[in-house]
């Protein structure tokens, strides 16, 4: 039960930080179009990779704490 409670913290948290990055950066179009001409990245890109690996480790605890609470 704790596992899964923590999976979805932490999703929630991802989101919120990769939010926060689309935010900063104004949209994802202009970054990408940043980070492939210039090279460059604007601020926001760091909270957008943090908020996708924070939310993908939670929803492996998420998947993880509920295949052991079935078995």
């Amino acid at each position: 039960m704790v596992l899964i409670i923590l999976g979805i913290l932490m999703m929630a948290g991802g989101a919120g930080c990769a939010i926060h990055g689309v935010e900063l950066n104004s949209s994802v179009e202009a970054q990408l179009t940043s980070m492939l001409t210039s090279g460059s990245a604007n601020p926001g890109t760091s909270w957008i990779i943090i908020g996708v690996v924070v939310a993908i480790i939670g929803l492996i605890l998420l998947i993880v704490g509920a295949v052991k609470k079935n078995k």
